[in-house]
């Protein structure tokens, strides 16, 4: 097996518009997510790549309650202070996001205290409300879900619950993901703390331009998910393949790569925008090829080649 160097992976600062009710955060450029299709991988995998990425130098880890991750995210942190791969627990960027089902007031901060209790944490640097919508079913994480158990959001109660969470110092920033513009503008239109970020899928193919500038008015960081694409495109660890099999996810992933290079010189640009790995579901494969691919072994290098441009 070929050792990999660990990188160096840059920082960029949240709240680039404090006030007094803000928290400014270091939050690093590249993100490992622990999400896999379906929800519910394996542990000793997901705590393997956990444990791996942070000996390849990640240090932003995104999870959800819906993922069914917290613990082993939790678990594979304690174990990586154990080893002394990390000194403390502050040398972590840890994101965690606040499901559908508990879209609600009275819901938001007891599922936060159980998201630290599972990871083993005093607090977040970043929680997000996963999608700007509510369940009528209450703490249930079952995926896909019925239509019919959507609800419109509150969202002038839900986010004074957020706020509330941020002033007892339980996540240091709060934020949202999957909001559109027109979400953002009924949250901003009450929120006394701004979103710090939205995370949205942006890929070679949905570049987002419109949210991207918007965010980038309103000092809302973006955060981007499936840049390399949806998780079910990636080969699964652990599972067998025929050579030809392989050759074609092989030649899939150059394809993409190249894809993604094209377009990320342009997208990445914009430096409000992070990017989350969605790997577990394929864990050494993702990293390994994060990191052989054109540049990002050198990731400074990488960075300033796109900016240059």
């Amino acid at each position: 097996m070929v050792s990999i160097p660990e990188i160096q992976i840059p920082l960029s600062e949240l709240g680039s518009t404090p006030n007094a009710n803000t928290h400014c955060t270091s939050i690093p450029l590249l993100g490992y997510g622990t999400a896999s299709w379906p929800f519910g991988e394996p542990e000793e995998i997901i705590k393997g790549s956990i444990l791996t990425a942070i000996k390849l130098g990640y240090r932003h880890f995104d999870t959800a309650s819906v993922y069914l991750s917290e613990q082993c995210l939790g678990e594979a942190i304690s174990r990586a202070l154990e080893l002394g791969l990390i000194e403390s627990r502050g040398e972590l960027f840890v994101t965690s996001k606040l499901w559908c089902s508990d879209v609600h007031p009275h819901r938001v901060l007891p599922v936060l205290q159980d998201t630290l209790q599972k990871l083993g944490l005093e607090y977040l640097d970043l929680y997000l409300i996963h999608f700007p919508v509510s369940m009528n079913s209450p703490g249930s994480y079952v995926v896909p879900f019925n239509q019919s158990d959507l609800l419109p959001m509150d969202f002038k109660s839900v986010w004074e619950a957020m706020e509330e969470c941020h002033k007892l110092g339980l996540t240091k920033n709060i934020g949202v993901s999957n909001f559109s513009v027109k979400k953002l503008q009924q949250l901003l239109l009450t929120a006394k703390i701004p979103p710090a970020v939205n995370q949205v899928e942006i890929s070679p193919l949905w570049q987002q331009k419109k949210l991207r500038k918007f965010c980038e008015e309103k000092g809302i960081h973006v955060t981007a998910y499936s840049s390399l694409g949806l998780l079910e495109m990636g080969l699964r660890a652990g599972s067998e393949h025929t050579g030809k099999e392989l050759q074609r996810g092989e030649d899939e992933r150059k394809s993409r790569h190249i894809r993604l290079e094209a377009k990320l010189r342009r997208v990445s640009k914009d430096r409000h925008i992070r990017r989350i790995v969605d790997s577990s579901s394929y864990p050494m494969l993702a990293l390994s090829n994060l990191l052989r691919s054109s540049g990002m072994g050198k990731f400074e290098c990488y960075i300033e080649s796109i900016d240059n441009e």
